[in-house]
């Protein structure tokens, strides 16, 4: 049974796919945009559920695999989205409404699971969210 425990929690041990340098900087300048929302994910430095790296969806599409100090971005059109935040034996969801040229800022912390942590999502203060993405790395969805 910790054979099987062990392999679960290293299974998402999986190494994430990081944005490039120039759209990271980009991104990271927080500017809004006109005509469209921009939804930022974030995951601190903190070292609970480290191992753990949950898949992020908005809208049912992969958005990036985020770790320790690292978040997620995409631009979406006005309106209702849901985010979901996966891992082993959980998925947390998160329907937000987003406007025009608005920005949405979520965290991902870790809590304990059954077998394996468990990634939870929620809205994140602008300004919390403005240190996380600052100290992290922009990651991307992996190619399939």
């Amino acid at each position: 049974m910790l054979a099987v425990a062990a392999i679960l929690t290293l299974s998402g041990c999986a190494s994430v796919q990081l944005g490039s340098p120039e759209k990271t900087a980009e991104v990271k300048k927080l500017q809004a945009k006109l005509g469209v929302g921009q939804v930022f994910v974030c995951r601190d430095g903190s070292i609970v559920g480290m191992a753990i790296r949950p898949d992020v969806e908005l809208d049912g599409k992969a958005i990036g695999t985020v770790a320790r100090k690292t978040f997620a971005y995409q631009e979406v059109q006005p309106g209702e989205h849901t985010l979901v935040v996966k891992t082993l034996e959980h998925d947390s969801t998160f329907p937000f409404k987003i406007a025009a040229g608005e920005q949405k800022f979520f965290q991902i912390w870790i809590s304990v699971g059954l077998i394996a942590g468990r990634g939870i999502v929620d809205e994140m203060d602008p300004a919390k969210a403005k240190d996380c993405i600052a100290g992290g790395e922009m990651v991307e969805a992996t190619a399939k």
